[in-house]
């Protein structure tokens, strides 16, 4: 199967990642019962995918059957996977990240990095 980096973020900023329910969660890990890229509505959950993956070369079999019809995230074709029966397991990241693609979260990660001296 695949396996997915996440982090739990306030339930009211889940629409701008890719949103994951799971089945059950042990400690940090369980594993993916739905995913659902940038969800317009509430789906239950606080978990998103943080950027990593782990995944296997099998993506590219569902990639290929799915169509060219419209453009695909990686999110999407996680979904897909999912629905097919593959096995997806997530992993709650401990520690700090930063969402650079936020203009917010970038002005974050480059004030860290100048008073906490971070090699650049």
């Amino acid at each position: 199967g695949f396996v997915l980096g996440c982090e739990r973020v306030p339930r009211s900023k889940v629409h701008r990642y890719g949103a994951v329910v799971p089945l059950e969660v042990r400690g940090r890990s369980f594993t993916v019962k739905k995913v659902v890229e940038k969800p317009e509505q509430d789906i239950g959950t606080d978990i998103v995918i943080s950027g990593r993956y782990q995944l296997k070369n099998s993506i590219f079999d569902i990639v290929e059957t799915m169509g060219c019809s419209r453009p695909l995230s990686l999110t999407d074709v996680i979904a897909e996977s999912v629905n097919r029966g593959v096995t997806v397991s997530g992993c709650i990241f401990n520690g700090r990240r930063y969402d650079i693609g936020d203009p917010e979260g970038y002005s974050s990660a480059l004030v860290d990095s100048i008073t906490e001296g971070w090699e650049h």
